[in-house]
């Protein structure tokens, strides 16, 4: 996209906000650094022996009955999603909300839409309000015709349990094990809601940033009932991006707690969009950053595009964080537009 004199100017101001919010997370990650045991560090190398085309979809209940004819509603259900590690299993089971899934709905008037979208936030969000304002989802679903259903990560929002001091704070987190059991649950969950609305006989697209981004791009490359994917502000590894993101004086501490590049990659290497082949087809794969990502920048969103074989990519002004998106409004229009065309 075209971006303004005006906007220009402002980037190195919104990537300032970038680096502030991740010296937060730095520190967080840094000052809740415990050194890691022998058997932790066996259950996160575990844990990394999945099979991503083995997670099962977790079927959702029926969804119109849910609505109930509303065309604007918040669904939850329990989640039937079981981890296979008894070890994990029994851990989870200790956080209350984590196993209720939440979906907000948002619907056409009947029988008018032409698909419905999937929309998935970013780490430490979640919160209805916020992901609506980010994605300007009335208008994206509008231009589009398409209802919207936003689908909330486990950990945030409201499945974040009361011993988290934040939302996102345990996912993903150094307990390497459980990231990776949560991201399989995430897989599981979004797998089994495409599936119920293609089931509904239209075609389904799944949009996610950051985090939600790099679920997408999973969930691309082993569910074929969906039809198009929209990764924004994508990392092509987590493990690369908690790396980057802690910087020197943060890898240093990391190392200390025994926490080696070597273990990060080991552990979490195997779920990067990289070792996969998205299903859809290249002209039905879009990918969005915004100009002054430092959160993720260039270096750690390329190597994706590169990976799916340069489909569109479109760069709006802004940074990483919602609040410094510039060209929300043209990102929703021009989105929507190329789901429009795709329909």
């Amino acid at each position: 996209m075209t971006m303004t004199h005006w906007h220009t100017r402002l980037e190195p101001w919104l990537a300032r906000v970038d680096r502030a919010a991740q010296q937060v997370a730095r520190w967080y990650f840094t000052a809740t650094c415990r050194p890691i045991s022998a058997q932790e560090r066996d259950q996160a190398l575990a844990s990394a022996a999945v099979d991503l085309f083995a997670i099962a979809p977790c079927q959702p209940p029926d969804l119109d009955a849910l609505l109930g004819g509303r065309r604007e509603a918040h669904l939850h259900w329990p989640s039937t999603y079981e981890m296979l590690d008894p070890e994990t299993r029994s851990r989870l089971a200790r956080f209350e909300r984590v196993q209720e899934v939440h979906l907000y709905a948002l619907r056409r008037a009947p029988r008018t839409a032409k698909g419905a979208l999937i929309v998935v936030h970013g780490w430490g969000t979640g919160a209805h309000f916020w992901t609506s304002r980010e994605f300007a989802l009335r208008q994206l679903g509008a231009e589009a015709n398409m209802d919207v259903y936003t689908y909330v990560l486990p950990f945030h929002a409201e499945r974040c349990p009361r011993q988290a001091p934040m939302s996102g704070a345990l996912f993903p987190s150094l307990d390497l094990a459980l990231t990776n059991a949560t991201l399989c649950q995430c897989v599981a969950e979004l797998r089994g809601i495409v599936q119920a609305l293609a089931a509904q006989g239209s075609p389904v697209a799944l949009l996610g940033t950051s985090l939600g981004g790099y679920l997408s791009a999973l969930v691309a490359a082993c569910e074929p009932a969906l039809s198009l994917v929209v990764p924004v502000a994508t990392p092509a590894s987590l493990a690369e991006a908690l790396l980057d993101m802690a910087g020197a004086k943060g890898g240093a501490r990391l190392r200390a707690c025994g926490y080696d590049p070597t273990l990060i990659r080991s552990a979490w290497g195997w779920h990067s969009p990289l070792n996969f082949q998205p299903l859809p087809a290249w002209d039905r794969r879009l990918m969005v950053r915004w100009s002054a990502d430092a959160v993720v920048p260039e270096p750690l969103a390329r190597p994706l595009w590169e990976h799916w074989q340069r489909p569109r990519r479109l760069t709006f002004a802004g940074a990483h964080h919602h609040l410094t998106h510039l060209e929300r409004c043209a990102f929703a229009a021009a989105v929507a537009q190329w789901l429009r065309e795709r329909l």
